[in-house]
């Protein structure tokens, strides 16, 4: 009896392990942490286009309307190598020759008094118009009004240390720009395939190809005021006067005058007709006093 009820317990408590054991591994694999955020950020020197932070919006030099473009950035879940991407933005033609890239680079949006023997951040590589830089040097994780953030292109002081060697010129296409970076120091991994690890953020029109071009229709109001303009310009181009609704009425209105001027009035014709039949009687009234 004794053998039995220790037999049953040990198998008991077997089953409890076999209960447990699961529950403490996802306890360990379950929700990765969040130790920040990072992504692109960018600052267009001279035309003052921007986005200040992995928070905020890009803006146009006044603040004024949303720039249309599309921002990949990350949640840092734990060690591991990160991409993020800026796309469908690239400074407008006329203004290149007269800008540089005041900013380019990655924010990083974290906790780092809390993490302060963490960090270790690396930049792998980059890729801008196609071209693929890799890092000869890391550069420093600076603070500015940007944040924290490792400056790829920067007109303001130097640009990173790449093969090809990068330049502060602006970028010329919509294509997605990519900056791959590496986190390490942190308690723990990053959890591969991780739904939840990019934040995919499309802002106004999602690419300024998808913006109206400014030539387009104008709305019927200025259209009717460049239509009246350049009836105008004819004017002054011919020395004649365009006609417009109340001239081309009055016009109509002569026109009827003169044709009621031309075949007559009804009352005219009365009178001519009973001049005429006056005229016969008279006649008549002679004839038949003259046989007599």
């Amino acid at each position: 009896m004794i053998i039995k009820k220790f037999i049953a317990g040990m198998c008991a408590a077997a089953a409890a392990c076999c209960i447990a054991l699961p529950a403490a591994a996802e306890a360990d694999t379950g929700d990765t942490a969040n130790y920040g955020k990072a992504g692109i950020v960018w600052m267009i020197k001279d035309y003052w286009d921007h986005r200040n932070t992995v928070e905020s919006e890009p803006l146009d030099e006044l603040e004024n309307n949303v720039i249309s473009c599309t921002h990949t950035d990350v949640n840092i879940t734990g060690n591991g190598q990160y991409e993020v991407i800026l796309e469908g933005y690239h400074v407008v033609e006329d203004q290149i020759p007269f800008t540089a890239v005041g900013t380019l680079g990655v924010e990083f949006a974290m906790d780092f008094d809390k993490y302060e023997d963490v960090v270790a951040l690396t930049l792998d590589e980059c890729t801008i118009d196609g071209v693929t830089y890799t890092f000869n040097e890391q550069p420093p994780l600076e603070e500015s009004e940007l944040g924290k953030v490792m400056k790829v292109k920067n007109a303001y002081g130097e640009n990173a240390k790449t093969t090809p060697e990068m330049d502060a010129n602006p970028w010329t296409t919509t294509d997605p720009i990519s900056i791959k970076f590496t986190v390490s120091g942190l308690e723990t991994d990053k959890t591969p395939d991780n739904p939840d690890e990019q934040i995919v953020t499309a802002y106004g029109n999602g690419s300024i190809e998808n913006d109206p071009a400014e030539d387009d229709a104008l709305p019927s109001e200025a259209a009717e005021t460049v239509s009246s303009s350049a009836a105008d310009k004819a004017d002054a181009d011919t020395g004649t006067d365009t006609p417009t609704a109340d001239t081309e009425s009055k016009s109509d209105s002569d026109d009827s005058k003169a044709e009621v001027e031309e075949k007559g009035s009804p009352y005219t014709i009365y009178i001519c007709i009973a001049g005429g039949v006056v005229v016969v009687i008279v006649v008549i009234a002679l004839v038949a006093k003259k046989k007599k």
